[in-house]
């Protein structure tokens, strides 16, 4: 894990603000150094596949917009070398914008774990990143996510190997 700053006042209301930003829809990154990041905009969901939107609606239907946090590595100089080598499920993640809901990324480090979670309907986290939680992440998720929804992506090097849906318990 690269070196973490502490979370600043007003950085996860501002990434929450751009996350769901009507007009703009972009992916939301909260960098180890607390910087904001943004994708372009994305297209809408019409420039999606059908087989893969029907997917993503199935794990999030766009009837409602959903909070999306994902954990992954979000050191911003690997990121903009290869950035799906180092999150390979950011496609997901764009398509998650691409359907209507607001998506935030960031490395998942205990300072800032119960902020920027708190509130989220879904959870989607690399498996590699898991070691460096907070011990008690699933009962910190129990306590500040809407929903106990969380999707735990297996990987080898840059391939997804697998997915499960995790449950928390209460």
């Amino acid at each position: 894990m690269p070196v973490v700053k502490p979370l600043a006042d007003g950085v996860v209301q501002q990434a929450r603000d751009l996350a769901f930003d009507p007009v703009n829809r972009r992916l939301v990154l909260i960098t180890p150094e607390r910087r904001i990041k943004t994708s372009a905009n994305l297209p809408g969901r019409d420039a999606l596949p059908r087989p893969f939107q029907a997917h993503l609606e199935s794990i999030a239907p766009s009837t409602e917009q959903w909070l999306i946090v994902g954990i992954g590595m979000t050191d911003f100089t690997a990121l903009k070398s290869d950035p799906y080598r180092c999150i390979p499920f950011l496609g997901t993640l764009e398509g998650f914008v691409q359907i209507g809901h607001a998506v935030i990324l960031f490395e998942g480090h205990s300072t800032a774990f119960t902020h920027i979670c708190e509130n989220a309907d879904l959870l989607i986290i690399d498996n590699e990143m898991i070691p460096y939680l907070p011990a008690d992440w699933i009962n910190i998720l129990s306590n500040v996510m809407r929903n106990d929804y969380i999707i735990r992506i297996r990987r080898e090097g840059a391939e997804i190997v697998g997915a499960e849906r995790m449950r928390m318990r209460n």
